[in-house]
């Protein structure tokens, strides 16, 4: 009888071992995911904003290519170009009603294979009728052109 006491007890410790052991695995095994699930659901959110975004600067692109031409006229020998990939969303804000916007954007026009003109800000006003109105363009920076692009 005392030899079974013994593997019984033997048993026991290896039992609650592999119980234990289980169970830690479970736990990291969760922690794992979990930390997979917020990088994820980051990513997401990332995607979704940069989403609304491009749609934002798509919808404001006529008025802000606009602004631009009316301001770089004087300086080069043809259109510049402004695309949603040049352009950045700065901020947005609404009026208390929520009836206006106004959206701040910073871009870098180009002319030719991406040669860019300079780098401005262009505040715009949006509706809920859907009108879209410059209040402030701001030219920031100039960038060097070649000759056969500068007037």
């Amino acid at each position: 009888m005392s030899t079974t006491a013994p593997k019984s007890a033997k048993l026991y410790w290896i039992i609650s071992a592999a119980v234990i052991l289980l169970l830690a695995g479970c736990i990291l095994f969760y922690h794992q995911q979990l930390s997979k699930t917020a990088a994820q659901s980051q990513a997401d959110q990332e995607a979704v904003r940069l989403s609304y975004d491009t749609a934002l600067i798509n919808a404001c692109l006529p008025k802000v290519q606009e602004a631009v031409d009316g301001f770089y006229a004087d300086y080069l020998t043809s259109s510049s170009t402004v695309t949603n990939y040049v352009t950045t969303v700065e901020s947005v804000t609404c009026d208390d009603n929520y009836n206006q916007a106004t959206v701040v954007l910073e871009l870098t026009p180009y002319v030719g294979a991406h040669d860019a003109v300079g780098t401005d800000r262009i505040t715009l006003s949006l509706s809920n009728t859907g009108d879209i109105t410059m209040q402030t363009f701001v030219h920031l920076n100039n960038y060097t052109l070649p000759d056969h692009l500068s007037d």
